[in-house]
């Protein structure tokens, strides 16, 4: 190597990742759940997880949502093009704003071990919240399995291939989880509840805000929306 003049640099291992793995490892929260999803009544045990979105031609868009393990009911869910934090604390920062009447201390939040559950930020707002966070143990799906099962349901459910821009996803993904959730109601479905008249009103008024800046693809949006709210009254 020398006679040619190659070199082989050995690369060092970066100290600032050791000591943020180090910080995550003792924020890791205790399995409190104990995979009793339906045990303790509506509001007492809630999900929490991320997915991937395909939508369009191959595009991505990630979406954080948090679900109640007892009704199975969407509580909360936000969008974003990229996995930073901020969209996550988004998801529990709306779930208090619409939710935090019905929450107790009694109430604790289960995740997967992800970056964003261990960070300082999410943590704080559990505790200023005076919610339990809870985490599934390593590689065991199960410890969270219905928040992974929603997700499959709302993959095959909802026909995302007509969104051409990750700003067309929050009304079809409204539309859809009504969808989803209304079929209850004719006995298509077991794994969700029906949607409340005021939630579906809530939902409404944002489909027409959005739509005030996007009129063409509104107008499909509108339609379905008028069909789920005929069927559910």
């Amino acid at each position: 190597m020398k006679k040619y003049g190659l070199r082989c640099p050995i690369r060092k291992a970066n100290p600032y990742r050791g000591m943020l793995r180090a910080s995550q490892e003792s924020r890791t929260a205790p399995y409190l759940l104990n995979r009793e999803f339906r045990e303790h009544g509506p509001r007492k045990v809630l999900l929490t997880d991320i997915s991937y979105l395909f939508f369009g031609s191959g595009m991505k868009s990630y979406i954080s949502t948090i679900i109640d393990a007892y009704t199975r009911q969407v509580l909360s869910f936000a969008l974003s093009k990229t996995l930073e934090e901020d969209f996550v604390l988004e998801t529990i920062n709306n779930l208090l704003h619409d939710h935090g009447i019905s929450l107790d201390t009694e109430t604790l939040i289960n995740s997967d071990q992800g970056a964003h559950y261990k960070s300082y930020r999410f943590a704080q707002i559990l505790k200023s919240a005076k919610l339990r966070q809870s985490m599934s143990r390593k590689a065991n799906c199960w410890d969270n399995s219905p928040q992974e099962s929603f997700f499959g349901h709302m993959k095959d459910e909802i026909d995302l291939s007509s969104c051409r821009t990750h700003g067309m996803l929050l009304p079809y993904l409204m539309i859809g989880l009504t969808i989803i959730i209304t079929t209850v109601t004719n006995g298509k479905s077991q794994s969700y509840p029906q949607m409340s008249i005021t939630n579906i009103v809530r939902q409404a008024s944002i489909l027409l805000r959005i739509g005030m800046n996007r009129p063409k693809s509104f107008q499909y949006c509108t339609e379905s929306f008028v069909l789920v709210l005929s069927i559910k009254i």
